[in-house]
């Protein structure tokens, strides 16, 4: 008997419970992010996302007398 080919259905991943989330930060710190906005034309949230994804990929947790 010729062997079938598959009928393969992917499935999508469900979406995060949230796409986007406001957070609150000092205004030094926005006007910080609005002066790269203006000499990159990029904007705030790839600014942002690309700075937290730099951080976070390079946080180290020390908690006191870790030393």
């Amino acid at each position: 008997m010729a062997q079938k080919d598959k009928f393969i259905l992917h499935i999508p991943r469900p979406d995060p419970p949230f796409k986007s989330q406001l957070i609150r930060i000092p205004a030094e710190t926005y006007l910080r992010i609005l002066d790269v906005q203006h000499k990159t034309g990029l904007t705030q949230g790839e600014i942002v996302d690309k700075c937290t994804k730099f951080a976070l990929d390079r946080l180290v947790i020390q908690r006191e007398g870790d030393d």
